[in-house]
């Protein structure tokens, strides 16, 4: 046992060095420092004959570029990937709006700051809704994410602003009453089908005008949006722009017709072909196929709508009452949400690209929605509850 254990310790003992092996690792640490050594020196030679220079910057093209001339240099490189809606938006910003602004100032795309687009902001922000100046915010950085790849600007400075914060919008809207007194006083004139289709259906004025013939369907009761009218301003010239699709994908949509609403568009199909008869050759048939024509032929215009409905309330109605056209989408919706209709059956009723533009809008019509809690308040009050809000039926 005592001899195993000996064994045992002489055998952990280190091994003693041979003398080559011991000269062999002084030389080659010898060897290995001359060579660190002189490569050190040679570096530090080097450096010195030929300094290490910091990157420079990226040479930008056309320097004296002014930031008005390079915006409308942009959106006419745009003009042929955008629609003619989108662009004409972009030109009323830049060309009405941004560029006038930058003009009288001088300032050149490739010093633009910051500071000078916030400085911007304030001075348009007076008479000007917050969502406007986002929607000025929006172009200028798309204009300077195309000048950065283009080597015009260094830096896209629009994402260095604090851009304005959107405000939250409350939609005005027509309770029930109202809407059935609105359909009464503007029966027989010629706003009368944008009036019905909009508190039935709360279509766009660009669908409305949009919707012919053989998109209503009699045999299936069914009404099919898929074609708009619209109007845009192209480079500084009105024009009227029909499109075979919906305002967004979600916008397609087909709408089933009750036995109203198909009564209604038959009788105004009969009074479509009695005008026809009436004006004879003078009867304009560039529009045939359209349902919302004027007597003699001539398609109904957008503008023409908002300004018209606008009209009509401020001499029929009281000054509380006045709305814009498109609030009679928002009293549709507000009138299907009050009757229980779910979020997602009223986002494809409108056509809304997503939930969140319908939830963000008409959440908080839900006038039932609370009663549950008020009650359990009440109850702990010892007081009288709350009765859900009943309302007539919807039809109209």
């Amino acid at each position: 046992m005592t001899m195993a254990i000996a064994k045992m310790r002489i055998s952990r003992r280190p091994r003693k060095k041979s003398r080559a092996s011991a000269r062999a690792e002084r030389l080659l640490e010898e060897i290995r420092k001359e060579y660190t050594e002189k490569g050190e020196s040679t570096i530090a030679k080097e450096t010195e004959k030929h300094p290490i220079k910091a990157e420079a910057p990226v040479a930008v093209r056309n320097s004296s570029m002014l930031f008005s001339e390079f915006l409308r240099e942009w959106l006419e490189s745009a003009k042929p990937r955008l629609e003619e809606t989108t662009y004409s938006g972009y030109w009323k910003c830049i060309y009405k709006i941004v560029a006038p602004n930058f003009d009288a100032l001088k300032t050149k795309a490739s010093e633009l700051t910051p500071e000078d687009i916030e400085e911007f902001y304030r001075q348009a922000q007076p008479g000007r809704k917050a969502n406007t100046l986002i929607h000025y915010h929006a172009v200028i950085r798309e204009a300077l994410q195309w000048g950065l790849r283009k080597r015009i600007v260094t830096q896209n400075v629009a994402d260095l602003v604090q851009k304005p914060k959107k405000e939250p919008f409350m939609p005005n809207y027509y309770t029930l009453d109202d809407m059935k007194e609105l359909l009464e006083k503007v029966k027989g004139t010629q706003l009368e089908l944008a009036v019905f289709l909009g508190c039935h259906y709360g279509l766009r004025r660009e669908e409305i005008i949009g919707l012919k013939w053989d998109a209503i369907d009699f045999q299936y009761h069914k009404i099919n949006i898929k074609h708009i009218v619209t109007e845009a301003q192209i480079d500084g010239h009105y024009k009227r722009i029909s499109m075979d699709r919906a305002k967004t994908q979600k916008s397609l949509r087909s709408l089933p017709m009750d036995k109203t609403v198909e009564d209604f568009m038959m009788d105004y199909k009969a009074k479509q072909d009695e005008w026809k008869q009436n004006f004879k050759g003078k009867y304009d048939h560039s529009y045939d196929g359209y349902v919302y024509l004027w007597p003699d032929g001539h398609r109904v215009i957008p503008s023409w709508i908002t300004a018209t409905f606008h009209d009509f309330l401020k001499a029929n109605f009281p000054s509380d009452k006045i709305i814009r056209f498109h609030d009679l989408r928002h009293s549709c919706a507000s009138l299907l949400r009050h009757e229980g209709v779910p979020m997602e059956d009223i986002q494809k009723w409108l056509g809304h690209s997503t939930i969140v533009t319908t939830e963000g809008l008409y959440a908080h019509f839900d006038q039932n929605g609370n009663i549950g809690s008020a009650n359990k308040l009440a109850s702990a009050f010892g007081e009288q509850g709350v009765d859900p809000v009943k309302t007539d039926p919807p039809h109209m």
